[in-house]
This record gives C-alpha cells, sequence and structure tokens, in this order.
C-alpha cells in the first residue's frame, strides 16, 4: 500500500476519524487496521503482513501517514469553516 492508496481509503468514510493503527496477529499473518475510536469504536482493515518485522515497519508508516491524514483534514475543515463563516 502506498501513500496515494493509504488516503484514498480513509476517505472513504468521511463521517469517521481514524485515530490510531493497530495490528492483530491472525494465525502466520498480521493485519493492520486503522481504529476509530472518537464516534463509533470501529477498525477498517488496509493490508496484511506475513512477517512481524514487516508488520512493525509497516504500522511505522501508516501511523505517518494517518498523522498527515488527519492533518490536512484538519485544515480542509477549519478552512471550509471559515469559508462558510465569514468575519
Amino acid at each position: 500500500m502506498n501513500k496515494e492508496q493509504f488516503e484514498h481509503v480513509l476517505s472513504q468514510w468521511p463521517h469517521l476519524r481514524f485515530s490510531e493503527i493497530t495490528t492483530v496477529k491472525y494465525f502466520a499473518s498480521h493485519e493492520l487496521y486503522a481504529i476509530d475510536r472518537v464516534k463509533y469504536s470501529c477498525r477498517l482493515f488496509l493490508c496484511r503482513e506475513y512477517d512481524e518485522r514487516s508488520a512493525q515497519k509497516t504500522e511505522e508508516q501508516l501511523r505517518q501517514w494517518l498523522k498527515e491524514f488527519n492533518y490536512k483534514q484538519d485544515v480542509r475543515r477549519i478552512t471550509g469553516e471559515e469559508k462558510s463563516n465569514p468575519g
């Protein structure tokens, strides 16, 4: 998964605010999820890794991308509010 794909997947759920990334060991693989605990306490499957080292590395990358994605969403939300509420 690249950053563009990650942002596209998250943007398909505009009513959710994903706040963390977690890894769940599932048989011989590690599944990575974006978690929204703010409104609905739900998780969104992102990808699967087959060894622990890859899962850790991917989790770190996804966490960084999530911070950047949330920052962009916050800026858009603020900018949109400022445009609709002048003064």
